[in-house]
Parts: structure tokens; sequence; C-alpha cells
């Protein structure tokens, strides 16, 4: 047998939890998981037999398959974490009508001026999104407050409908609801 590679780590004194790049995991004795590093086996067939079928160990005849089958599993999850849609994060306004003391955002007061996005940005923004992304596109409208500049949001709303495609894309405002009203829920 050949071991292939794995990592371990203990969960208590005498069990480990092996992880291999695959995805797969298995849970071995101390004395289970020494008798693996040292004589490439644990010195029991049905476990030998569940790790070899978990590619953490394998045959002489069969060590090529077993290292491309770790490495395509590898790959798949590799390739998964790759294949991610980012979310876009759109800001219409930093001003907000809430102090609040948790808020990380650097908040303007209601009646400053200067913090809100300029609206002839906005196509733009969607042109440049769908250039980073891919279908379906996730958006999130921050702030501040959003619902602040109500007019912002539809039109972000209304540019990514012209520039994503009104099926390809995902939208969330975030918002403390403090301006909700019929308008908003009409909406």
């Amino acid at each position: 047998m050949n071991v292939l590679p794995f990592n371990f780590e203990f969960l208590d004194s005498d069990i480990a939890l092996l992880t291999n790049q695959a995805g797969f995991h298995a849970y071995l004795s101390r004395m289970e998981l020494n008798s693996l590093i040292d004589k490439n086996s644990t010195d029991d067939a049905v476990i030998d037999e569940l790790l070899e079928r978990k590619l953490f160990i394998c045959d002489d005849e069969y060590k090529s398959a077993s290292v491309g089958s770790l490495a395509s599993g590898m790959s798949k999850r590799l390739m998964s974490a790759l294949n991610f849609n980012p979310i876009f994060m759109i800001v219409p306004t930093l001003r907000c009508d809430h102090t609040c003391h948790y808020c990380q955002v650097s908040r303007a007061s209601v009646k400053a001026s200067n913090y809100d996005l300029e609206p002839d940005l906005i196509p733009l923004l969607l042109q440049r999104i769908r250039s980073l992304g891919n279908a379906p596109y996730k958006l999130e409208i921050q702030g501040g407050e959003p619902l602040l500049r109500f007019d912002l949001v539809q039109k972000i709303y209304q540019e990514a409908v012209s520039n994503l495609g009104v099926d390809q894309f995902e939208i969330v405002i975030a918002t403390s609801l403090s301006l909700l009203n019929d308008d908003v829920l009409t909406w």
C-alpha cells in the first residue's frame, strides 16, 4: 500500500480526523494512525478498504489512477471555489437618518451635501459590473440609508434591467426600514 497526501488533527487524545484534498474524511484511533504512518496500513482490512475508497491509501497497481482521482477531486473543489459570483455593493448615499454605534459606515448627516452618488455614474457602474461578473449578478444597495435616495435605488434597478437583463440579477437593499412607506412597498 501507498499513503496518499492527507492532513490530520486529533479531536481528543485518541481520535484523529483525517482529510484530503479531494474532500474526503475519515476517523482513526491514534494506534491506527501510527500504524498507517509507520507501515502504510492500519492492520485492519476493513479500515484499509475504507481508506482506499476515500483516496487516503492505494495499491501499487492503482497508484497512478488514485493520484489522478485525488487531483481530480482537488481540482473540482478548487474550480467550485473559484466559480463564484461576487456581490457588487452600490452606495447611493452615505447620508443616514440614524447614528447607530455599531454601524461601520462613515455616515453623513441627512442634511449634508456631496455624499450622494451622481446619477450619471449609474449606467457606467452597471456596465462595469457586467464586465466583471457573470449572471446571475448580485447587487447589494447599501448606505448610509439607501432609502434617503430612493430615486437612485430605482435608477440602479432600471439600469440593471437595461444593462444586465431583467432575469439576470438579484438585488438586495440593506436598509433600517425607517423610511419605508407605501411608495417603496408598491414599487
